[in-house]
């Protein structure tokens, strides 16, 4: 990469690192604050997300098949993450995919998408997330 491509601020942290890789920068970061870091804020957050994940307990465990909180969970997932595979679809997309069967879903122009792309990312989570005979017996 060339400093120039670096903003200004990141050229200033930039210290040459020592032999045999003296040609070479590192970032060198500012050092935390002397008073700490508030976190006011996240301790918000954070128990906003407890008290949420609390309700899914409670809708999860009134459920005949608990799993499928997770599962919408890891469909989300595998949205988010079919970007980066250069493959795109939407939550329905998927959830049809699955319902259907059809294993060469359709993108929105009615042309058939490649196979592998979120279909395959999905079912890989899903076997890793199933119990097992040990944890079933555990319970």
């Amino acid at each position: 990469m060339k400093r120039s491509d670096l903003s200004h601020t990141i050229r200033e942290t930039l210290k040459r690192l020592p032999p045999p890789y003296d040609s070479h920068y590192g970032v060198v970061p500012p050092a935390p604050p002397e008073e700490g870091v508030s976190v006011a804020g996240a301790a918000k957050a954070l128990d906003a997300a407890q008290a949420a994940f609390g309700k899914v307990d409670a809708i999860a465990a009134q459920m005949k098949d608990p799993y499928i909180v997770s599962r919408v969970l890891t469909r989300r997932e595998a949205v988010s993450s079919s970007s980066i595979e250069g493959t795109q679809s939407t939550l329905d997309e998927l959830l049809s995919v699955e319902e259907t069967g059809d294993d060469g879903a359709r993108d929105v122009s009615g042309k058939l998408r490649p196979s592998g792309g979120v279909v395959p990312w999905h079912q890989r989570i899903d076997f890793a997330a199933r119990p097992t005979v040990g944890d079933t017996l555990k319970s």
